[in-house]
């Protein structure tokens, strides 16, 4: 997390030697300018070793708000930079994170569409042979029965009934009642 003015010097940043503070002397008072001030040290974010961190910076001087990436060289790791400006006070709140901590979650998220779509489609898969097995099988059978009925088993009693009030319980009767009629 860092904190900049509209100038771009640090207000606030997790590294404090970055931070706006006094400039000191080895017994740790504050050193003098040339008029008795105080001595200042500034750093500033368009100042940054890092190209990509400096051009973030020029963003959050703007009053930009939006993300960045840059490769953090201390410890070899891409980071993401989500900042924003902070309106009434003039100045730009930048939070740092790995990236792969916020990759992390679509990384699961991924996953978990993955694995949701593999379950609709084996339940559809399943829902559709169930379906073709239930319209398939009474056909079967009643194609059975008119083999048989055509090799000269004259049998209609045979003949496969259907409970259902469907077209293919209206083909049973009609073959039930044209096989009664061969006979």
């Amino acid at each position: 997390l860092f904190l900049v003015d509209r100038s771009g010097t640090y207000i606030y940043h997790w590294d404090t030697s970055r931070s706006l503070h006094l400039k000191m002397d080895a017994s740790g008072k504050p050193l003098l300018n040339s008029v008795g001030e105080k001595q200042i040290i500034r750093y500033r974010v368009t100042e940054e070793k890092v190209p990509e961190m400096a051009q973030i910076g020029s963003k959050m001087i703007l009053g930009e708000s939006g993300y960045g990436f840059y490769n953090d060289y201390s410890n070899n790791e891409e980071m993401a930079i989500l900042f924003a400006p902070v309106k009434t006070a003039n100045y730009s709140l930048a939070l740092v994170v790995p990236k792969k901590s916020i990759m992390k979650q679509v990384n699961n998220l991924q996953w978990i569409f993955l694995i949701t779509g593999i379950i609709v489609v084996l339940l559809l898969t399943l829902l559709s042979i169930l379906l073709g097995r239930r319209i398939s099988t009474p056909i079967v059978q009643l194609s059975k029965t008119a083999d048989s009925l055509a090799k000269g088993s004259w049998d209609h009693t045979s003949v496969p009934t259907s409970n259902s009030s469907d077209e293919v319980s209206k083909l049973f009767n009609s073959f039930k009642e044209m096989a009664s009629q061969i006979k």
